[in-house]
């Protein structure tokens, strides 16, 4: 399974049985714990409670997964981890922004060249 931090949740959402939505208390920063959830070593902690009558149908049960221990740094470290992801994904955001005038400037160019404009 993937885990994904959702940086804005949008109201009235629903969310199907097979996805789990964590509430992490105040001694946990919630960076850390998805950056945790998608660490190759601590996903195969989270892969040895999953069970399952078909190797396609194997899953984790909420219960399962609340029995997992959870390594929990000083907050101070995990703050600091967190604000490097956050620092990460503004400029993830930002060179997203900068490809898509990218490619809507080149397919103008094209269009203006395959016309006789330039």
């Amino acid at each position: 399974g993937a885990c994904a931090y959702v940086f804005e949740t949008p109201t009235k959402l629903l969310l199907p049985d097979i996805i789990f939505r964590l509430d992490i208390n105040n001694n946990a920063e919630k960076l850390y714990i998805w950056g945790l959830f998608n660490n190759k070593n601590f996903r195969t902690k989270i892969k040895n409670l999953a069970g399952g009558s078909a190797a396609s149908m194997i899953n984790i049960s909420k219960a399962k997964l609340k029995e997992l221990n959870i390594p929990v740094p000083p907050i101070t470290l995990q703050n600091n981890f967190a604000e490097k992801v956050e620092k990460i994904e503004t400029q993830k955001q930002k060179m997203q922004k900068s490809l898509k005038d990218l490619e809507q400037n080149f397919s103008s160019l094209m269009q203006r060249a395959f016309k006789g404009e330039i």
